[in-house]
């Protein structure tokens, strides 16, 4: 009976046969074929070995580029304007393309706007939006900037069509409402009470339930329309 039940092979033998089998083929292929093998895994090594470099080297970057920024701002809080900004820029130079080079753009548009350099502040906020963009907070930021220097500038209708290309470009912002109302203001300082009257109603019609809402109404009744 014994040699009758070892003449049928069960399935976890015939697992192990396989198993034996293709450990024994792997082995023979790897005598016939060391070169090749130890050439893909020092292929892989050196691949891995990239990937690591690459992402110390960004790391080693990213922390570099925040020193030299904090470098900038420590400068600027000491009172040293000139030198400030020259480590600013140094920042958007050496460190194109990195959250640090963006602040540092911003950080360059805010300073040369607190030293009335109008049209280098508004240089740094176009340079800021050609390259990171409008989006959220910083993006306004940026957005506004543009509008403020112009209207420093003496430009105060272009900074009204400036705040309302921010509405058109970013309706769903909840800075939108805020960017009419400013664009409102330009408009009634320029002398368009028509513009800035219309503006204002964009803001109750677009933007009804936003805080900017609640002072567009007097804002019209103090101009002789009554808010519809």
């Amino acid at each position: 009976m014994q040699g009758q039940n070892r003449g049928r092979i069960t399935k976890k033998e015939l697992k192990e046969d396989e198993f034996v089998t293709r450990a024994v083929q792997v082995s023979e292929y790897i005598q016939g074929n060391y070169p090749k093998v130890l050439a893909a895994i020092g292929a892989l090594v050196i691949v891995i070995l990239i990937g690591v470099f690459i992402r110390d080297e960004i790391n080693r970057g990213v922390n570099e580029s925040v020193e030299a920024f904090g470098a900038a701002r420590v400068t600027m809080m000491s009172g040293n304007i000139e030198e400030a900004l020259r480590l600013a820029e140094g920042v958007v130079s050496d460190y194109a393309g990195k959250p640090a080079a963006s602040q540092a753009t911003l950080f360059l548009g805010d300073v040369n706007f607190g030293q009335q350099e109008w049209t280098k502040a508004r240089s740094y906020y176009e340079t800021y939006l050609d390259e990171y963009g409008s989006e959220g907070p910083v993006g306004y930021g940026a957005w506004t900037g543009v509008a403020a220097c112009l209207e420093e500038l003496g430009d105060v209708v272009e900074a009204g069509n400036r705040h309302l290309a921010y509405v058109d470009r970013h309706a769903t912002s909840a800075f939108a409402p805020i960017a009419l109302s400013e664009a409102a203001r330009c408009f009634d300082a320029a002398g368009d009470a028509a513009k800035a009257e219309e503006t204002l109603r964009r803001i109750l019609d677009e933007y009804p339930e936003s805080v900017v809402a609640r002072s567009a109404k007097p804002k019209l009744a103090l101009m002789g329309t009554t808010p519809k």
